[in-house]
């Protein structure tokens, strides 16, 4: 489902100009399977030199970093117990969280809100979300699909990343209107919300 209002924000260059969406100098999207995206098995060096390339895959494994599910790294953001991997996206003194993390969310714990009211229906707008124990706010930021890059699902569906892979997927917690996910598997080459957690 896509949603009208769900847009890219602005990205600025080093001179101060605006980069496109889509603009050879703004984000862009390309499949894993492009020519010179994989290098010995997977795209990490590619994504590291072009930073505003959006890495989808249609075919399995749907993963961002390899084409081939026998690649698929399920430390890349480190590994629950362990040190945080260079690869963690969160700052100094912050990390990834396990899907532990989200145990104890559930509708109740953390009811869902559309334009700053407690609510079950409504609209579809980027103000809605869920509120855990009135101490953190997941707003329903929608994501970038696998498959294609695009954003969709704003105000509608929220999922934050967890450092946990499920067998081929990994594992995120995912929000909605109607329902609350505390560990659901979806496809790698999702592009969701990362909701670090102090080390």
């Amino acid at each position: 489902m896509n949603i009208p209002n769900a847009v890219s924000i602005v990205i600025y260059g080093t001179n101060e100009e605006v980069l496109v969406e889509g603009d050879k100098f703004g984000i862009n999207y390309v499949d894993i399977a492009s020519p010179g995206v994989i290098n010995e098995n997977n795209s990490l060096t590619y994504s590291i030199k072009h930073p505003l390339m959006y890495i989808y895959q249609e075919q399995e494994p749907q993963d961002w970093y390899t084409d081939n599910p026998l690649y698929q790294n399920n430390a890349l953001w480190g590994v629950e117990g362990s040190n945080k991997s260079n690869y963690d996206p969160c700052p100094n003194k912050w990390r990834m969280p396990s899907e532990q993390t989200w145990n104890d969310y559930s509708t109740l714990s953390a009811p869902y809100y559309v334009q700053g009211q407690q609510a079950f229906t409504g609209d579809y707008t980027v103000s809605n979300g869920r509120l855990y124990n009135a101490l953190a706010w997941l707003p329903a930021t929608g994501r970038r699909e696998y498959g294609s890059g695009p954003i969709s699902r704003v105000g509608n569906f929220g999922y934050y990343w967890s450092l946990t892979p499920k067998n081929s997927s990994a594992s995120n917690c995912r929000i909605s209107m109607s329902n609350l996910s505390p560990n659901y598997g979806s496809f790698r080459a999702g592009g969701f919300s990362v909701r670090c957690v102090q080390e």
